[in-house]
Order: C-alpha cells, then structure tokens, then sequence
C-alpha cells in the first residue's frame, strides 16, 4: 500500500497481485488495485476490480465500503 501512497502505481499493482495470490478475498487489495489501474488509464481492469471489491465488501458485511465502491464505479462508469 506504501507504493500506492507514494503514486508508484505500477509498483503498486505488483503489490496488490501479490497480496491476492496469498489472499483473494481481500477487497481492499482488489479496490486499491482498480484505483491504481485507473491511474494508469485502465478503465476496463479498474472497473472489474472495484467491482471485485464492491461484491467482496458486500459478501464480509461492510456496508458502508461496499457503497463508497458502489459510487467510486459509478463515476468511473460516466
């Protein structure tokens, strides 16, 4: 995540796949990869990852993460 932060997105994908790998049901991993793929100009992976997220917050209960990335898609989408 430190990779995102600092706005080393390609680093940070390496990252977050590596994240999934050992674990593929963490949602952060997915959003913060789509957020760094559509920094990158990826519209098409970052929309399959943050809807990744959104199902994976919606499957573990959280609400209020599940509907940011709901909203995040939503102006991605426009």
């Amino acid at each position: 995540f430190l990779n995102y932060r600092q706005g080393n997105h390609k680093l940070a994908i390496a990252d977050f796949n590596q994240a999934l790998q050992i674990n593929p049901n963490l949602a952060d991993a997915y959003g913060s990869r789509g957020l760094a793929e559509y920094a990158l100009g990826d519209r098409k992976n970052a929309i399959n990852d943050l809807e990744q997220a959104a199902s994976l917050f919606q499957q573990q209960g959280d609400t209020l993460r599940y509907k940011q990335t709901q909203a995040l898609l939503q102006q991605i989408q426009m």
